[in-house]
């Protein structure tokens, strides 16, 4: 209602992230043996980025706001660690560990004020970060697991070669991690010229809440648990001068 008067039409909202600004680094280690077993580890080291965010909302009746922040990102700390063994030639087993620290990924606004990147940044329906919105409880790190294993089919070109996983990987959430498990299969040709890879994975969560992380890193997340299950295939070509 607007001045007794019943509203129409449809709201509807725009944000624009500009000039996103930072520097990361990454520093690794791989050991290998003869024997046909690798190891590596790897650390993405925390850093801070800048950008502006702009926005506009158009309500029901058409009324237009506008409003920019310049805000500071956190970006945490992750590191992880993996093994490869293959006892032959065509056979090769892998698993590796990954550790993201979710609890430290801040937004911070131009007047110092802190929230949390992760899980439910931002109070109510608010898309931009106000002083007296909530800030998040603590958001707990995910720790990722992956197994995988890959088979040579034909070793002499063109060559054939099989290739299946299964992961734990969950996502960032108030709180407790949302848990996702999945699998994967994959196959790979090869010739003198070209290789082609085609996998298919499939990824699976139980009464999970979407958070900020997998829409925009400032809207509001479902409360609601649902099912999701999420497919996709994956198609690589690379070719040899």
């Amino acid at each position: 209602m607007l001045n007794g008067e019943p509203a129409s039409g449809a709201s509807r909202s725009t944000t624009d992230f500009r000039d996103f600004d930072g520097t990361g680094g990454t520093i690794g280690v791989l050991w290998r043996d003869p024997a046909g077993i690798s190891a590596g580890a790897v650390v993405h080291v925390p850093f801070q980025a800048h950008f502006d965010l702009a926005g506009q909302v158009t309500d029901a009746n058409g009324a237009e706001s506008t409003r920019a922040q310049h805000l500071t990102m956190e970006v945490p700390v992750s590191y992880g660690f993996g093994i490869s063994i293959r006892p032959s030639d065509r056979l090769t087993f892998a698993a590796d560990f990954t550790r993201v620290e979710w609890g430290d990924f801040r937004l911070i606004d131009e007047r110092g004020n802190e929230f949390s990147a992760a899980g439910d940044p931002v109070g109510a329906g608010n898309e931009f970060l106000n002083p007296g919105d909530p800030v998040s409880p603590g958001v707990d790190a995910t720790n990722t697991i992956r197994l995988g294993v890959e088979y040579v089919i034909a070793a002499e070109r063109p060559g054939f070669t099989t290739r299946a996983g299964a992961f734990y990987d969950p996502e960032p959430s108030r709180g407790a991690p949302a848990s996702f498990w999945g699998g994967s299969v994959g196959l790979g040709f090869t010739t003198e010229r070209f290789s082609v890879d085609l996998a298919y994975q499939l990824r699976v969560g139980l009464d999970v809440t979407r958070t900020a992380t997998q829409r925009s890193v400032l809207q509001t997340r479902d409360r609601a648990g649902i099912d999701e299950f999420r497919h996709e295939c994956l198609l690589s070509t690379v070719y040899y001068f």
